[in-house]
């Protein structure tokens, strides 16, 4: 979180950038920021923020960063990650041991230098936030407070591989930026060559055009340049983590000591809880999943707590309310949220304040525009609601009356999430999350839509898709949406849910981390083709959100509805997750009057929902379907003017078929 409200112009702080060498001989690069003026006996507090990204390029001068922190009386220390920016090393991964060990011994130094009172906080988004919430597990003296934002608590199923399928943009993406960034030889180039590709400016999105700002800020002295061209050699080792991912398709992948769970924040949960440091956390419901790592922490991490799920981009640069205009802003977005962070650090950093024990979560609701504030999740007004997907593409609360009834679906490839959903911006700089009308898209989709929604229903947690499956083929993957439908017709995304149909096995014991979500392992020794031909209940869960769907009273029946569509998905497409299949696969959804088909939310959270299914590997089946159901925080407020309707959908294409049944 670096664009910042400066506020009053202020003397410019003072920077000192140098190299502090490690326990190995490695010269880490880092900027301390004081403020102007600082008298020779003051001691002040210390906000630290770790990056991969370079601490500062090398032509910027004073930033907003430095003088928001500094003006307020705090010294800032930027650091350079190991193997990237000016330091030195090399990269054998993301996270590495080795890279955490070097941020205590940084915090270290801190402590050690005349200004410092002994106490540091550390905050970051995104990548940073990851390095922000891992020095919480060092169990250092001197940390007193964190600040992660943005973070990717699990990088297996909330960022890169959600429900078993691959997130290609990020992946492709991502990988090549930084080793761009890193200065390794070629790798602009690449970059570039992507860009063009992809139509995408890239470097842009940044805040940067490439041929000025791959150069990180060198430290101070004759000898900067110089030691920052040797660093960048020491870069030239680092590890192309490229084919490694690739093959890594089950999280229990592991190749070359590189594991999904060397990138996450979950495996640090024990040591985290014994260092008791406070949180203050943030995460959006429409930022990829780190609404689901948000709520995992929430639950299961035993430590003082101030979390914050909003309608936000990746860094709350922008609110993503989809049932608000795109432009909109809301009261609480970036500058907000650094005042809160720099009240938090107040407490902690500058006064050493005790932790307050406990834990707080804000939540925003969709269509509300309203926060809410709970000590407790689930909600503990939360009631189950179970729909049916029926004949005629209605979703119903009452299960069908067929003995035996299939819905048939064939895939139309330009069906798409669109160019600027959820899983663009953590790789857009974060960049708007915007869901258009979804009306046109739901006509290439297989939709079951409800009847008007008589009272306000508020959806909350996360939703549970049951479906009873036949294919033709032994794989593919299933993606569900929820979404609203207004009196007019138009159609707004809610959320949306995955699965890999190859790891479709329940686990009989399941990560602490995951117990708002269905028991899966996503393990190589769990996964299993499909029969063709044979049914089976696939299980998975859409991911979590709070929205607020407007009902109509009894006598005004062009209400509000809720829609489910299902969907196969046509391609690496900008916005989309799966990869392109070989032959288009179809997809039958089967119903019968056993009422085993359908969302439901388990543990009381959940709410109305639609989904969808599709292809995620080449040359594999997909099945698309959109169910709508799940349990669901129920208020009733007064009816709004107009109700609402939810709806579900499906696509499919030429080729196998898969058929989605309710069994008993």
């Amino acid at each position: 979180m670096q664009d910042v409200d400066a506020g009053a112009t202020k003397p410019d702080p003072v920077c000192r950038a140098l190299y502090v060498p490690m326990r190995d001989g490695v010269r880490i690069a880092v900027d301390v920021w004081l403020p102007a003026g600082l008298p020779a006996d003051e001691r002040i507090g210390t906000v630290v923020r770790a990056t991969r990204y370079y601490r500062a390029k090398a032509h910027e001068g004073v930033t907003d960063e430095a003088r928001f922190w500094t003006e307020r009386g705090y010294a800032l220390v930027l650091i350079d990650a190991r193997g990237s920016g000016a330091s030195f090393g090399w990269r054998t991964g993301e996270f590495s041991q080795s890279e955490r060990l070097d941020y205590g011994e940084v915090l270290d130094w801190i402590a050690r230098q005349p200004w410092s009172n002994g106490r540091a906080g550390t905050v970051g988004a995104s990548y940073e936030g990851n390095t922000a919430e891992l020095m919480a597990s060092l169990g250092n003296e001197h940390l007193r407070a964190v600040a992660p934002l943005f973070p990717d608590y699990d990088v297996y199923e909330d960022l890169v591989v959600p429900g078993g399928m691959r997130n290609w943009r990020f992946l492709d993406t991502w990988l090549v930026m930084c080793r761009a960034i890193d200065g390794i030889d070629g790798a602009a180039e690449e970059a570039l060559a992507m860009e063009r590709q992809l139509g995408e400016p890239m470097w842009e999105q940044l805040g940067m055009t490439w041929e000025q700002q791959l150069t990180p800020k060198p430290v101070d002295g004759p000898d900067g340049p110089a030691l920052r061209a040797a660093a960048i050699r020491d870069h030239q080792r680092n590890v192309d983590l490229r084919p490694e991912l690739a093959a890594m398709r089950f999280k229990d992948d592991a190749i070359d000591g590189f594991a999904w769970d060397d990138g996450s924040l979950f495996p640090l949960r024990r040591a985290t809880g014994r260092a008791g440091v406070p949180m203050l956390t943030a995460a959006s419901w429409l930022d990829t999943g780190t609404a689901n790592g948000s709520l995992a922490r929430f639950v299961t991490l035993d430590v003082p707590q101030e979390a914050y799920i909003g309608a936000w981009s990746h860094g709350a640069e922008f609110t993503v309310d989809p049932f608000a205009p795109a432009d909109q802003r809301s009261d609480l977005q970036r500058p907000e949220l650094l005042e809160r962070i720099r009240e938090f650090f107040d407490r902690h950093v500058q006064r050493g304040e005790p932790a307050r024990p406990g834990r707080t979560l804000h939540y925003y609701t969709h269509g509300s525009g309203a926060w809410r504030t709970t000590g407790t999740w689930p909600l503990p007004e939360v009631e189950a609601i179970r729909w049916y997907a029926r004949d005629g593409g209605e979703l119903a609360p009452t299960p069908p009356t067929e003995d035996d009834a299939a819905d048939a679906y064939r895939l139309d490839p330009t069906a798409s999430a669109g160019e600027t959903s959820r899983w663009g911006t953590a790789v857009s700089a974060g960049g708007n999350v915007v869901y258009p009308d979804r009306a046109e898209e739901d006509r290439k989709l297989l939709t079951y839509t409800s009847a008007p929604l008589e009272r306000d229903v508020h959806v909350a947690g996360t939703a549970v898709v049951t479906l009873a499956l036949s294919s033709t083929r032994e794989d593919g993957t299933v993606i569900a949406y929820l979404e609203d439908v207004a009196p007019d017709g138009r159609v707004t995304y809610v959320t949306e849910g995955h699965l890999w149909l190859a790891t479709r096995r329940l686990a009989g014991h399941d990560e602490p981390h995951r117990v708002l979500r269905t028991p899966r392992s996503y393990a190589r020794a769990d996964a299993a083709p499909m029969t063709p031909g044979e049914v089976e209940e696939v299980r998975f869960d859409l991911l979590p959100t709070s929205a607020l769907l407007r009902g109509a009273p009894p006598a005004d029946r062009a209400g509000r509805r809720r829609r489910e569509p299902f969907r196969a998905g046509a391609g690496r497409r900008r916005g989309d997750l799966h990869d392109p299949p070989r032959r288009e696969p179809s997809l039958v959804r089967r119903r019968s009057g056993r009422g085993r088909d359908g969302l439901t939310n388990r543990r009381g959270a959940g709410g109305v929902w639609r989904r969808a299914a599709g292809p995620s590997t080449a040359g594999q089946a997909t099945a698309c379907a959109y169910l709508a159901t799940a349990s669901a925080s129920i208020s009733t407020p007064k009816p709004g003017p107009g109700g609402s309707s939810k709806k579900p959908s499906t696509t499919t294409g030429s080729g196998p078929e898969t058929s989605l049944r309710n069994s008993a």
